[in-house]
């Protein structure tokens, strides 16, 4: 990670209290909602992420590295 990406990690990090992000907490970050979202990964697209008990988290890093990729081709 480099070091706008270490800001950008410890701001959510310190926003969110987690490593794991929710649908909720990733629509708010993305400025999207979470239907988006479900479309995105209907479709492979958005960032990558787990599902864990039928529930899906998007890790911390992953979110970080996909802000990164989507800043760099805007």
């Amino acid at each position: 990670m480099n070091a706008n990406q270490k800001i950008i990690f410890q701001s959510l990090f310190d926003k969110f209290g987690t490593m794991l992000l929710n649908k909720q907490q990733m629509a708010q970050v993305v400025n999207v909602s979470e239907r988006t979202l479900d479309r995105h990964r209907e479709k492979g697209f958005g960032c990558e992420y787990k599902i864990e008990g039928g529930r899906i988290y998007y890790p911390l890093d992953r979110v970080v590295m996909f802000l990164s990729k989507v800043n760099l081709t805007h």
